[in-house]
């Protein structure tokens, strides 16, 4: 620490950014709040217009996506599941594999799969944007 500086005054400081930082995260859930509702009205449009995704002059490909999120509903059943078509190792190991699982339940929905008892989802829509 500089000689020059007290401890008031370096704890000052370090007041001064946690408020900044408070300050700006209140921002930034305001902004967050605007951006999840503008995302919400621009799928709305493309869903009423059929649109499943365009280009945009500027900030490139907007895509309309759903991202699955799967969830355990009934531990004891999903793990007699995932053992009886040797699958336990790859799904579990100290802690669930969310993103194996999340590929599990996406490849059994795309091919219109009944997803076992124990195991569920939910859908989350967002839009997508690539540059270029």
């Amino acid at each position: 620490m500089p000689k020059d500086i007290t401890l008031e005054e370096k704890a000052s400081i370090l007041m001064e950014l946690k408020e900044e930082k408070a300050r700006l995260k209140f921002e930034l859930d305001k902004v967050s709040v605007k951006e999840r509702d503008a995302q919400t009205e621009l799928m709305e449009i493309m869903d009423s217009q059929d649109i499943k995704s365009f280009r945009h002059k500027k900030f490139g490909l907007f895509t309309a996506a759903v991202r699955i999120w799967a969830k355990i509903t009934d531990l004891d059943k999903a793990k007699e599941y995932f053992e009886e078509k040797g699958l336990d190792q790859e799904i579990w190991k100290l802690k669930l594999e969310s993103g194996r699982l999340n590929r599990f339940v996406k490849e059994m929905l795309d091919d219109g799969k009944v997803l076992p008892e124990g195991i569920g989802f939910s859908p989350s829509k967002y839009i997508s944007v690539r540059k270029g």
